[in-house]
């Protein structure tokens, strides 16, 4: 009975952990997301430069 619960405890702890690393993953995807953003509305205001122009396009590609 000790040993039953004792291998479902391991199991939630695990199952936590992984949950936790989940969100932690989708937390650096999502800041990755801001600074792809920011990136390209920096770029957005500087629009003289045809280079600029066809980097914008390549980033909107991307994301």
């Amino acid at each position: 009975m000790v040993t039953f619960f004792s291998k479902e405890l391991t199991l939630s702890f695990a199952t936590l952990t992984l949950c936790s690393t989940a969100v932690t993953v989708f937390g650096a995807v999502s800041a990755e997301v801001d600074t792809a953003g920011a990136a390209s509305v920096a770029l957005e205001n500087n629009t003289s430069n045809a280079a600029t122009d066809n980097f914008k396009l390549f980033i909107i590609y991307v994301l």
